[in-house]
């Protein structure tokens, strides 16, 4: 059974998705679908900390290299 909350892929006899919690049967006033929502956040989350991280290591290369090209012109 697909979840319409996070569209993973669950059991069909299950009655709560096991990603995000969603209630499949009964009362949808206790599924949990914004622990989709909070999942996606996470993951853009991370993935703007990998590039700001990589960013800054490039950023903190070229400083060195262009300090050693300045230091080695002189």
């Amino acid at each position: 059974m697909k979840c319409p909350a996070c569209t993973s892929a669950n059991l069909s006899t299950t009655d709560r998705c096991e990603k995000c919690g969603y209630v499949f049967v009964g009362e949808q006033k206790d599924s949990i679908p914004v622990l989709a929502s909070i999942d996606r956040s996470l993951k853009s989350i991370r993935t703007i900390l990998a590039w700001w991280f990589v960013l800054t290591l490039t950023g903190a290369a070229l400083w060195i290299v262009i300090g050693f090209l300045q230091s080695a012109s002189r």
